[in-house]
């Protein structure tokens, strides 16, 4: 895998955080209740797409944060390097227009029931904040050191910037599920043009 400046890689991860950040603010917070819990043809609504996402930090961001701290140093330039394994996991989740469909593993599944969609919502902003958070910390660590057991097998265990970098890219994938839901949304009751 080829190497990257950290500082370079922290601010990529630091505009992705920014535009879920945004996104979540501008857009989902200030959406009525039943656009949240839309949902067209059986496909998740936005608030179980957010409680998909909120599931997931709950595994990565602690096991992230005790990685990176038990490696604190006063250098910050190391570079980083992705692993195979990693990288894999990463293309996988990047979002495609045609791109395959991945079954949710069940302990990720989301509560389809939700009756607080907007708990959904602040959740998934304090968890772009504890990320944000933790790349601060990475800046002042090594992120290819540590290990950062995987949410599928506790035998996959990835690198800190391997489960960063993930998480971002798969919240990526599933924010661009929920905006098709707004769409959706806006359109039911206009008849099909054919």
């Amino acid at each position: 895998m080829s190497l990257q400046n950290k500082l370079d890689w922290v601010e990529k991860m630091e505009a992705m955080v920014e535009e879920q950040f945004d996104a979540s603010i501008k857009i989902f917070q200030n959406l009525p209740e039943d656009a949240l819990l839309f949902s067209d043809a059986g496909e998740w609504s936005i608030a179980a797409c957010l409680d998909h996402l909120n599931s997931y930090s709950s595994h990565y961001m602690p096991r992230i944060k005790k990685a990176l701290k038990h490696d604190e140093l006063a250098m910050n330039d190391f570079p980083v390097e992705k692993s195979w394994i990693g990288s894999y996991f990463i293309r996988m989740m990047e979002p495609k227009e045609d791109g395959k469909k991945y079954k949710a593993i069940k302990k990720h599944l989301p509560n389809l029931n939700t009756l607080d969609p907007y708990k959904n919502v602040a959740d998934f902003i304090q968890a772009l904040e504890e990320l944000d958070a933790i790349l601060q910390l990475a800046k002042k660590c090594d992120p290819n050191k540590g290990k950062v057991t995987s949410s599928l097998s506790p035998l996959i265990r990835l690198k800190p910037v391997d489960a960063i970098e993930f998480v971002l890219v798969h919240n990526k994938r599933h924010l661009v599920q929920a905006k098709k839901q707004i769409k959706k949304f806006q359109n039911k009751g206009v008849p099909e043009r054919n």
